[in-house]
């Protein structure tokens, strides 16, 4: 038996308006779909070691592998080294080592530009372990941030990266890291990118603590008090396996997809009325990916009212 209902048939999903982060910077009011941050998602993922702050200056036992370093010591009364000027190849100043006076560790290590004077990182550590608790990069002026990565006392891994706009003050996005997996890996645990103004969110990414797999991607409405909508990912595949989208209040359910694990192919339909209530279910071939059964619903969005079967002529 073949059922049509003029009413009901394929539905599109339209791409959504909102801003879309590119190289870091986010461009107001670009029209992309979700499948784009997505695809920013994986690749934010996939990107992560190449935010490690490195440095010779930031390892000592490296610096004796300049055969033309310069290095001048400052101490106190007692003999301690408090600071170490260090140039390399040249006269001008590379960095500047301070050291605790009570434990003689490394407190602050300050990396300049090739011109001797312009700041270019300074780097953080703890009085007591001499671990690094903090990473600071500037933008070429010296002075204006860019970019702060956080570490873990416990584990010595990175456990925060800040990443500023153009201005050194507005937020343009924070990534979290798992500080509970293995130290190799530093799986990405959450990034959320904000508006222009660096307070508003535009969408947030969940990750998977142990795989780093992408978990969630929550996108906001322009006030972003207010879901738009959201993603679900398979823990085992990573795969997208739901959507949610929301009506205008952040809460009301407008409709729904759900998509097989394996494949990523959607399976189902949930189209909702203003109340939240089921208005009609489709349900879609795992092969053709066609809507193969509507499923309709009374008014209470619980009591069947009619089904109607399709079937596909190619």
């Amino acid at each position: 038996m073949k059922v049509t209902f003029s009413n009901y048939g394929m539905v599109k999903r339209l791409p959504i308006q909102f801003s879309a982060c590119k190289n870091g910077n986010v461009s107001p009011a670009e029209n992309i779909g979700l499948d784009d941050v997505e695809e920013l998602a994986r690749e934010i993922a996939a990107g992560m070691d190449e935010r490690e702050p490195y440095s010779e200056f930031l390892d000592e036992d490296l610096l004796a592998d300049y055969r033309d370093l310069y290095c001048v010591l400052k101490s106190d009364r007692g003999g301690k080294v408090k600071k170490k000027f260090i140039s390399v190849y040249g006269d001008k100043l590379s960095a500047v080592m301070e050291y605790s006076p009570k434990t003689g560790k490394k407190l602050k290590v300050t990396e300049y530009q090739e011109d001797g004077k312009t700041v270019d990182s300074v780097a953080k550590f703890s009085p007591e372990t001499g671990k690094m608790s903090k990473f600071i990069k500037y933008r070429p002026n010296g002075k204006t941030l860019d970019s702060i990565t956080e570490y873990s006392a416990e584990t010595d891994e990175r456990s925060k990266f800040i990443k500023y706009r153009r201005d050194g003050k507005t937020l343009d996005r924070v990534e979290k890291y798992s500080i509970l997996s293995y130290p190799s890996t530093v799986p990405l645990i959450k990034l959320t990118q904000y508006q222009s103004d660096g307070k508003k969110i535009v969408f947030a990414l969940d990750y998977n603590s142990l795989t780093g797999k992408l978990k969630k991607l929550t996108k906001y409405q322009p006030d972003s008090k207010k879901v738009d909508g959201i993603y679900e990912y398979s823990p085992e595949t990573g795969k997208r396996i739901k959507y949610l989208q929301y009506r205008q209040d952040g809460k009301t359910l407008k409709y729904v997809y759900e998509y097989s694990p394996e494949t990523g192919k959607r399976t189902k339909y949930f189209e909702y009325l203003p109340d939240g209530k089921v208005d009609y279910v489709h349900e879609y071939s795992p092969r053709t990916g066609e809507v193969i059964k509507t499923i309709c619903y009374k008014s209470d969005g619980r009591t069947v009212d009619r089904i109607g079967f399709y079937q596909w002529n190619y």
